[in-house]
């Protein structure tokens, strides 16, 4: 497989213990400047070392690692390697900057930006409203008890819907593969048994992501990619996207079909870092910004400090290498991950291929604690 390295490029002839990474980056256009680990105040040695690890260990099928300190990118690299797009096989594929990539869930993240951009033009009202006056026809059809659930409940992922994303995406008895396949997705998500009382429970919910990009289509009489198209991507300058439809309903895969260039999601990463601006401009309100990242939800199994916002991750005082450390991110099928560490000015992405992997996000997160907050924290 081949190994591209944009960024980082140590110097002929020198061990990672002596090389600085100088700054290689292309003319793309796309409004990232360039800077190196040490003048970021970096460990150079650390992060120089993501680009050994994702060469040789190639059970990790890591595809691309981006680094941004400071507003600036300071490392990234590529590797070839066996990829879908989202579930069709692709063999082993070539990745590089302009290379469209999976982001999985982490397109729930995107929907949550887009739905703050309704809400702050008023398209919509206070999110603890019940969500079901947007679905008149379908009134008379939905389970009792669907009128509860509010828009707060659908994005914090507690609406009380029997749903279960717990087995593979792939067996037929997972919520989502059924979704995909129905012929009606929002009468099928409306016509779902309750299991608990809306706001109380929380249960990982595509349906939940899809009923709230409905919301925004019919708030804004667009399809959810146009709209995020002109009212997101396009104040962030990426240019270059893949939003998938459900093939039988022909509706947007709302909860997972967004494919972006790295690059690009990073700078999703970075919108959260300045508070809902892109280079001086306020593209979602800094209001949104901190509810949707704020932990609605805490506490999941044996990780007390772990916390859900409205689709984003939160982890407010993770001990890692016995420092405290806070971070959000959004996080997807197969070691995708966007993590974004306010204190510390840093935003990561990490693609990879690693779909079928029990323990898929383990080494994507193995890069962000050694080689990334390692390299911080010296």
């Amino acid at each position: 497989m081949l190994l591209t390295v944009v960024m980082v490029v140590c110097a002929v002839g020198m061990s990672h213990s002596q090389a600085a990474c100088p700054p290689m980056l292309p003319s793309l256009d796309d409004g990232w400047e360039a800077s190196t680990p040490e003048a970021e105040g970096m460990n150079a040695v650390k992060v120089c070392a993501i680009e050994d690890r994702i060469a040789q260990e190639s059970r990790a099928n890591i595809h691309a690692v981006i680094v941004v300190r400071n507003g600036r990118i300071v490392f990234e690299a590529y590797r070839d390697g066996a990829d879908q797009r989202w579930g069709t096989t692709l063999g082993v594929a070539v990745h590089d900057p302009e290379t469209l990539h999976d982001t999985r869930s982490i397109t729930k993240s995107v929907v949550s930006l887009v739905f703050g951009i309704v809400y702050d033009r008023q398209l919509v009202g206070n999110v603890t409203e019940p969500f079901n006056s947007y679905f008149p026809e379908l009134e008379s059809l939905a389970t009792e008890g669907v009128e509860r659930i509010s828009l707060l409940d659908l994005l914090t992922m507690r609406s009380g819907l029997v749903w279960n994303e717990g087995v593979p995406y792939s067996d037929p008895a997972n919520s989502e593969h059924q979704l995909i396949a129905a012929s009606e997705p929002y009468r099928f998500i409306l016509t779902r048994s309750m299991k608990a009382t809306p706001g109380l429970e929380w249960n990982y919910c595509g349906g939940c992501v899809q009923l709230i990009a409905e919301v925004v289509q019919r708030v804004t009489r667009e399809s959810l990619p146009e709209f995020t198209r002109k009212n997101l991507f396009e104040p962030l300058g990426i240019t270059h996207f893949e939003w998938l439809h459900m093939a039988r309903s022909g509706e947007v895969a709302a909860a997972s079909g967004l494919r972006l260039r790295p690059r690009d999601t990073a700078k999703l990463g970075q919108l959260i870092l300045d508070r809902g601006a892109w280079r001086g401009k306020q593209i979602v309100s800094e209001d949104w910004i901190a509810r949707s990242t704020s932990p609605h939800v805490a506490g999941f199994d044996q990780y007390p400090s772990i916390g859900y916002g409205y689709y984003w991750w939160t982890d407010y005082g993770n001990d890692i290498s016995g420092r405290r450390v806070s971070w959000i991110s959004a996080q997807g099928l197969g070691g995708q991950r966007l993590y974004v560490l306010p204190t510390h000015r840093t935003v990561v992405v990490i693609n990879a291929g690693r779909y079928g992997e029990s323990d898929d996000g383990a080494i994507s997160f193995d890069i962000f604690e050694k080689n990334v907050l390692g390299a911080i924290y010296r």
